[in-house]
């Protein structure tokens, strides 16, 4: 913190968070922080860790993290922009992160929370997965790999395809409806922006942006790849 430039940033995520807090009405219960992990003259990113505690009313109302059944539909709610600032995409090709970083609207923010509490409530989601590190294509991923089902993804957008699928947008959740839901899903959520992704498979990862498909994969093969990445990393 001695730096100006560190405790600037430092300062200005605690900003960040006592924003939303109060957007909110978010009680923070405990938190920490530490100012002194500098690794060879670097500084660690300025990301506090917080305790946060929410009451569930009704346990059968919660939707799962992940796809669990194949034909269900798959939407991307909230807008994706072209924002690789801060990236993991950018950190995985060893480019500096630099660049628009993702801006958050903590009134569309919050709007989109009520529509996913209120979606939660009527028993139309069958999962719900925010979008966060490593964007779009990791979410579709995630969302896949604790059931071993697949997708089948095509969209269209006027973003180049690795913007789409790697920018860290915030306020973007992709969520799975039954069939038999669809009308009402798409009634409440008329006036926010949504995007059909594609539907579940079976365990086959089939992604296309404006028609050009991009990824055929085993879902499978590539949970084992992500499962096991960490005692490759640990045998050296």
């Amino acid at each position: 913190p001695e730096n100006p430039e560190v405790m600037w940033q430092f300062i200005e995520t605690i900003e960040g968070l006592r924003q939303a807090c109060e957007i909110f009405d978010t009680p923070v219960t405990g938190g920490n922080v530490s100012f002194y992990n500098e690794t060879n003259g670097s500084a660690i990113l300025p990301t506090p860790v917080l305790g946060v505690v929410g009451k569930i009313n009704d346990l059968k109302c919660i939707p799962k993290s992940h796809f669990t059944n194949v034909g269900d539909r798959i939407f991307l709610l909230g807008e994706t922009r072209s924002e690789l600032g801060g990236s993991v995409y950018l950190e995985h090709l060893g480019l500096p992160l630099s660049g628009p970083c993702p801006s958050v609207d903590l009134g569309q923010e919050k709007e989109l929370q009520g529509k996913l509490l209120e979606l939660t409530k009527k028993g139309l989601l069958k999962s719900a997965h925010d979008i966060s590190e490593g964007g779009l294509a990791m979410c579709l991923a995630e969302s896949c790999f604790p059931s071993k089902c697949g997708v089948q993804v095509d969209v269209t957008t006027p973003l180049r395809s690795d913007y789409y699928l790697f920018s860290e947008s915030a306020s973007r959740v992709v969520v799975s409806v039954e069939e038999t839901h669809i009308e009402e899903f798409l009634d409440i959520m008329s006036n926010f922006s949504l995007a059909a992704l594609g539907r579940v498979t079976e365990q086959k990862f089939e992604l296309s942006v404006n028609e050009k498909p991009l990824i055929s994969l085993s879902i499978l093969d590539m949970f084992q790849k992500w499962d096991s990445y960490m005692d490759k990393v640990f045998r050296h």
